[in-house]
C-alpha cells in the first residue's frame, strides 16, 4: 500500500501486491477492501482487475469495478510496435460529473488497452464479527417466500450463496448491535418459512 486516506476512505494500492496482504495490512489499521474473490485471496490485485474476477461480498461492498475509484494506466501509442507509451489516470470523482466511466474499459480487459500501474481503491471500516447460517427448507417454494422476505427486509448481508435447491449459505457481519439484529430477522423470517439453521 502506498496511501491510505482514512477521512476520505480511500487507499492506493500497486496492482503487483497479493490480495491476502492488502487486507492484512488494512485489517491492522482498521479497515477492509471488502473484496473477497471468488478464487481466493491468493491472487495478486493485478490479476483482479485484469480478469474481473466476482467478489463474494459484492452484495455489502460492490465488485472490484465498484471498489475501485481511479486508475492509473501505461497505454501505447496506436501507431506501431515500439512507439513510445503514455501513462493517463483516470479521474479521481464521481462519474456523474464526469461523463463516461473510463476505468472500466481497463477492468476486465486482461490488459489489451494497457497495463495498470497504479490504483485507488474505496475501503471501509473494518468489522470482525461475522457470523454464517446454513439454512434448509423441505422444498424449494419455502425457500422462495424467505427470499422474498429476506430482501425486502433491507438486511445487507456479506454473501448469499444458493447450495441447494432447497438451501442458502448466508454471511452476515458488522457492529454487533447489527449482526444480533440481523439474525434475530433471519431466524424469525426461517421460522415463518419452516425453514432450519446450522451456525458455523
Amino acid at each position: 500500500m502506498k496511501n491510505l486516506d482514512p477521512i476520505s476512505l480511500l487507499v492506493t494500492c500497486s496492482p503487483q501486491l497479493r490480495l491476502g496482504r492488502i487486507e492484512k495490512q488494512l485489517n491492522q489499521k482498521g479497515f477492509t477492501l471488502g473484496y473477497k474473490p471468488a478464487s481466493g485471496k491468493n491472487l495478486t490485485l493485478q490479476r483482479a482487475l485484469d480478469r474481473r474476477i466476482p467478489n463474494l461480498y459484492a452484495l455489502r461492498y460492490g465488485e472490484i469495478d465498484d471498489i475501485c475509484v481511479s486508475l492509473k494506466v501505461q497505454v501505447k501509442k496506436a501507431n506501431g510496435a515500439g512507439s513510445p507509451s503514455t501513462i493517463i489516470t483516470t479521474k479521481n470523482v464521481p462519474r456523474a460529473a464526469t461523463g463516461p466511466d473510463f476505468k472500466k474499459i481497463f477492468i476486465g480487459s486482461k490488459g489489451c488497452y494497457g497495463k495498470i500501474l497504479e490504483g485507488v481503491f474505496r475501503i471501509a471500516p473494518f468489522r470482525p464479527r461475522r457470523e454464517r447460517f446454513r439454512m434448509t427448507w423441505k422444498n424449494a417454494a419455502q425457500k422462495g417466500v424467505f427470499l422474498k422476505r429476506f430482501w425486502s427486509s433491507g438486511i445487507r448481508p456479506l454473501s448469499v450463496q444458493v447450495r441447494s435447491p432447497r438451501s442458502l449459505l448466508i454471511e452476515i457481519g458488522g457492529e454487533d448491535v447489527i449482526v444480533r439484529e440481523e439474525r434475530k430477522c433471519l431466524k424469525k423470517y426461517l421460522k415463518e418459512t419452516g425453514g432450519t439453521v446450522a451456525r458455523s
